[in-house]
């Protein structure tokens, strides 16, 4: 299938992937960042960027299942500076539970009658015992446990993925396009 020009047009202008995979002894799994920019359809109608986050566990050494049990979250402006904060200072007092941890919970269905049926979780920990973070991500649908995935993200990963996601934040918002782009 040939691809047009609006769609390669698109295809370009999305930025590359940052990926962290963990596949020792088929025991981690593998985190991938997509940014999705801003972009306004024929009909002149806007769409907001969003930023995916995207996880699968592993199913051997080095061998992801992104087919059956990838999971994907989207990370709104709202989620974004609680990740980087966490990630610049897991301590912060806003932080401060019995377990320490940061986590998102987005429900498909929440506010209707069906709440709790589609559920995914991340949660974002930071072991005293380790230097590294843990990411978990976790999915539930019609109520039940469908697949679960967990990262180690190192400090150097962690000063990357916090930067990635502070840039994310103005494209999201078309901040960079415009009469408004430096």
């Amino acid at each position: 299938m040939t691809e047009s020009f609006e769609e390669r047009s698109r295809r370009e202008k999305s930025p590359m992937q940052y990926r962290i995979y963990k596949g020792i002894k088929g025991t981690l799994g593998a985190m991938r960042i997509n940014l999705k920019r801003p972009y306004t359809n024929k009909d002149s109608k806007k769409s907001e960027g969003v930023l995916f986050l995207e996880m699968a566990p592993t199913v051997g050494p080095n061998i992801y299942d992104w087919e059956k049990q990838k999971m994907v979250m989207a990370l709104s402006i709202v989620d974004i500076p609680k990740i980087i904060l966490y990630l610049r200072n897991p301590n912060h007092k806003v932080f401060d539970r019995t377990d320490n941890k940061l986590k998102l919970i987005h429900d498909k269905n929440a506010g209707t009658a069906k709440k709790g049926q589609t559920v995914k979780i991340l949660e974002i920990g930071k072991p005293k015992d380790m230097n590294n973070f843990m990411f978990n991500m976790s999915e539930k649908q019609d109520g039940q446990p469908y697949a679960s995935a967990g990262v180690t993200v190192s400090p150097d990963e962690a000063i990357v993925m916090g930067t990635l996601l502070q840039a994310a934040i103005p494209i999201i918002l078309s901040w960079t396009e415009g009469p408004y782009s430096t």
